[in-house]
C-alpha cells in the first residue's frame, strides 16, 4: 500500500505540470494580460516563499546554497512584482509602454542568473567554516542585495540610464536579445556546476534543480524571437517559466519539508554519516543495549563475540555472552547506570564468552545515552588478550634475574655485592666468597678499573671447578656500581676445541676431495674431447663396423659400463646386434636378434624415442634375462627423422643409479652417434 501511494504521488506532479501549463495556455487565448498576470503572480509567490523558508531557518540550517538563493529571490520577486504591475495594458504606471516592464524583466533575470551562479560557486568551494561565515553575515548579504535592487530601480525610474529593451513598432532591441543569450549562458554554467557537484544534493533535489535551470534556459531563448509583447513566443517563454517555478516549488517546498535533514541540515546529515562511519570502522567494539537487550553492535563487536557472517548481536541478551563469574558484576553495572546512580560505568576488566565457546578477556566502559528517543547504555569493549600476554611477559622479565641460569651481579665501587643470583653466588664461592663479604680478586680490581676508566669490559674467568665464564661489566657512573652479566661458556670452549679438531679433519678431507675433483674434471674434459672429436674420428674409419666398434668402445669408456651393445632395426619391431663388448659368445648368440617382446624397455623405446634407464627388474622382463647379471641399464635411442632405428644398450653390475649430469651427457652422445650412423647409412 505505501508503495502504491508513493507511485501515485510520483505520477501526480507531472500531471500537475501538464494540466497547469494547458490551463495557462488556455488563459492566454482568452486574455494575454490574465495569462501573464497569473504566471507572474505564481512565480512571485514562489520567490517570496523560498525567501521565507531560507530566512526563517538560517539560525538552524547549515545550507549556504539555500540561504543565498533565498535572499536573492526576495529581490527577484520584488522586481518581478513591479514588472507585473507595469505591464502594458494594466495602466497602473503613468507610462503605458512595453519598454519599462521588459527593462524590469531583464534586470530581474540578470539578478536571478548571477544569484544561481554565485550560489553554485559557493557550493563548489563550500566547507564548514565558509558556510558558517555566510549564514552569520545574513544581514550584510541582505543589505548588499537591497543596494543592488535600489540601484536597478534608480537606473530605470529616475536616472533613466538603463538601456532600452523594447521599441514600439520595431520590437525588442539588440540589448534585450543579447541579454537573453547572456542570461541563458549564465544559467548553463550554473547547470554545469550542478552536474559536477550533484553529490552535494539529494538525488531528487538535484534532478529538480537541473530541470528548473533547463526550463529557464528554454524560457530565455523563447524571449529572443517575439516582436509584439503578446506574441506566441512570449506565451511559450512564460509557460517554460511557469514550469521552472513549479519545479522550484517541488524542490524547495515539498523536498525541503519532507527531507529537511538532507536539505536544510546537509552538514548535520553529513556529520551523522561521518559519526556512523567512525562507529562502524572503530578499532574498538561498540555495543548499545537497553536494560540488557543489545539493540546495536558495530562490525568489530560482531567479530569479537564470534558472530558468523549474516548474523549479528542485535536482538540478543548481553548477559548470555558474559562469563559466569562476571554475570552478577555486569548486572550491577547495568542497574547502576539506568537507575541514575552512575553517570558512566567505570572501566572494568571482565571475560566474555564468544559464540564458539572461547573465553576472551576484555576491558569495558560505558555510559548512558539517548538512542532512538529512549535511554540506552553504550559500551566500548576492547580485547585485552594481547595486553594480558604482554603483562605476563613483564612479570616474567621481572623474575628473569633470579630465574636466569647465568650469573648476574651488581657490585659497588668498594667491592660490596648488592645483588647476586644463585648461579653468581655459586661462581663466587669457588673463589672463597661468602655472604656479606667483599668480592674477591680478580673481580674486585676489574670493577674498580671499569668505574675509573669508563666503558664496558669483557673477560673470561676460569673457576677451580673447571667451568669457564664469560663476564661483561656494564658500569653506572651516576650510581657508582657495575652490573656484571656472566655466561657459562664451558661447553662452548669444549665445542671450540672439538670444532678446531673437526676443521683440521675437514681440511684433510677437502684436500682429498680436491684431488678427486681434479680426477673427475679430467673425466669431464675427456668426455668433452670425445664429443668434439667424435665426428672427425668417424671420418677416419674405413667401414661401418669400425664406426660401430668405435662408438661402442667410446660409450663403454665414458660411462664405465660393464657391457655394451649396438642394435639396428632390420624389420618391423626386430633388431639385429651389430657390435658388442663384454658379452660372451654364448650370450652373444642368444642376443643376436631381438624383438619387442624380448625386453620390456624395447617397445617403450620405440614409442617414446627417448633415453630409458633404471635398475634391472627381471621378474617384470624390463631387461634381458638374468644371464647378463646386470643391476642397472641405460638404453639410448638411435634416431633417424624422429623415429627409433636402433639403440645403444649399456649395462652396469656395480651401481643402482646414475646422476643427471652423466645421463644428460649420454643424451648428447647419442644424438652425435645418431647423426654419424645416418651419414654412414647404418640406420
Amino acid at each position: 500500500m505505501p508503495k502504491r501511494r508513493s507511485l501515485y504521488r510520483e505520477s501526480l506532479f507531472p500531471l500537475v505540470i501538464i494540466i497547469g501549463s494547458l490551463t495557462m495556455f488556455v488563459a492566454s487565448l482568452y486574455s494575454f494580460l490574465l495569462f501573464h498576470t497569473l504566471v507572474e503572480l505564481f512565480t512571485i509567490i514562489i520567490s517570496f516563499g523560498i525567501f521565507i523558508i531560507s530566512w526563517s531557518s538560517r539560525k538552524y540550517a547549515d545550507n549556504a546554497f539555500l540561504f543565498f538563493i533565498g535572499v536573492s529571490y526576495f529581490f527577484i520577486g520584488s522586481l518581478d512584482l513591479v514588472h507585473t504591475l507595469s505591464y502594458k495594458g494594466l495602466n497602473i504606471f503613468p507610462t503605458d509602454n512595453a519598454n519599462l516592464p521588459i527593462q524590469l524583466w531583464i534586470a530581474a533575470r540578470y539578478l536571478e542568473a548571477f544569484s544561481f551562479l554565485g550560489a553554485f560557486l559557493i557550493l563548489a568551494g563550500e566547507h564548514k567554516e565558509k558556510t558558517s561565515f555566510i549564514i552569520k553575515k545574513s544581514y550584510e548579504i541582505f543589505y548588499i542585495y537591497a543596494i543592488i535592487a535600489l540601484a536597478i530601480f534608480l537606473s530605470i525610474f529616475y536616472l533613466d540610464i538603463f538601456p532600452e529593451a523594447y521599441v514600439e513598432g520595431a520590437g525588442i532591441t539588440s540589448f534585450k536579445i543579447y541579454s537573453e543569450y547572456i542570461i541563458s549562458f549564465l544559467f548553463s554554467v550554473s547547470l554545469a556546476i550542478l552536474f559536477k557537484k550533484k553529490d552535494r544534493f539529494d538525488r531528487e533535489m538535484g534532478n529538480l534543480l537541473s530541470l528548473a535551470l533547463i526550463m529557464k534556459i528554454f524560457s530565455e531563448m523563447s524571449f529572443t524571437h517575439y516582436i509584439g509583447v503578446y506574441d506566441f513566443s512570449n506565451v511559450i517563454g512564460h509557460i517554460f517559466r511557469f514550469i521552472s517555478f513549479l519545479l522550484l516549488y517541488k524542490a524547495f517546498f515539498e523536498i525541503g519539508m519532507d527531507k529537511p535533514y538532507k536539505f536544510l541540515f546537509s552538514s548535520l546529515k553529513a556529520s551523522e554519516e561521518r559519526y556512523k562511519s567512525l562507529v562502524e570502522f572503530s578499532p574498538d567494539s561498540i555495543l548499545v543495549q537497553r536494560k540488557g537487550d543489545i539493540i546495536f553492535a558495530n562490525d568489530m563487536a560482531n567479530k569479537l563475540f564470534g558472530m558468523k557472517d549474516g548474523e549479528g548481536l542485535a536482538g540478543r541478551k548481553l548477559i548470555d555472552f558474559i562469563s559466569s563469574e562476571y554475570k552478577s558484576m555486569v548486572r550491577e553495572r547495568i542497574k547502576n547506570i539506568f537507575s541514575g546512580r552512575w553517570k558512566e560505568a567505570p572501566r572494568a576488566e571482565i571475560e566474555i564468552l564468544r559464540s564458539d565457546g572461547k573465553i576472551v578477556p576484555v576491558e569495558v566502559r560505558g555510559m548512558k545515552i539517548i538512542y532512538e528517543g529512549a535511554e540506552a547504555m553504550v559500551s566500548i569493549i576492547r580485547d585485552i588478550s594481547e595486553r594480558r600476554k604482554a603483562e605476563k611477559k613483564i612479570r616474567s622479565l621481572a623474575q628473569f634475574p633470579e630465574e636466569n641460569p647465568n650469573p648476574i651481579m651488581r657490585i659497588f665501587r668498594d667491592g660490596r655485592v648488592q645483588y647476586a643470583n644463585k648461579p653468581a653466588r655459586t661462581m663466587l664461592s669457588h673463589f672463597g666468597w661468602k655472604e656479606k663479604k667483599l668480592i674477591p680478586e680478580p673481580l674486585s680490581s676489574k670493577v674498580a678499573d671499569v668505574i675509573r676508566n669508563g666503558g664496558k669490559f669483557k673477560m673470561e674467568l676460569a673457576c677451580r671447578c673447571g667451568n669457564i665464564f664469560n663476564l661483561e661489566f656494564a658500569p653506572s657512573f651516576t650510581e657508582g656500581y657495575v652490573n656484571i652479566y656472566g655466561k657459562d661458556i664451558t661447553d662452548r670452549k669444549i665445542a671450540e676445541k672439538k670444532l678446531a679438531e673437526a676443521q683440521a679433519e675437514l681440511q684433510k678431507r677437502m684436500e682429498m676431495r680436491m684431488k678427486e675433483s681434479y680426477e673427475y674434471m679430467g673425466i669431464i674434459n675427456r668426455k668433452i674431447s670425445i664429443l668434439l672429436e667424435l665426428e672427425e674420428s668417424f671420418k677416419d674409419k674405413k667401414n661401418k663396423q669400425e664406426v660401430l666398434d668405435y662408438i661402442l668402445n667410446s660409450a663403454i669408456n665414458i660411462s664405465r659400463a660393464k657391457i655394451g651393445m649396438v642394435y639396428v632395426i632390420v624389420g618391423k619391431n626386430h633388431f639385429n646386434l651389430l657390435s658388442s663388448l663384454g658379452i660372451s659368445k654364448e650370450n652373444r648368440g642368444k642376443l643376436q636378434m631381438l624383438s619387442v617382446g624380448s625386453a620390456g624397455f624395447i617397445g617403450k623405446l620405440i614409442d617414446e624415442c627417448k633415453r630409458l634407464n633404471g635398475p634391472c627388474s627381471f621378474n617384470r622382463a624390463d631387461c634381458f634375462d638374468d644371464n647378463l647379471k646386470m643391476s642397472y641399464f641405460v638404453a639410448l635411442p638411435l634416431l633417424k627423422n624422429g623415429s627409433c632405428r636402433g639403440f645403444l644398450y649399456l649395462g652396469f653390475d656395480d651401481r643402482e643409479s646414475m646422476d643427471s649430469q652423466e645421463l644428460e651427457f649420454l643424451d648428447v652422445f647419442s644424438k652425435h652417434v645418431s647423426t654419424a650412423l645416418v651419414d654412414f647409412k647404418v640406420i
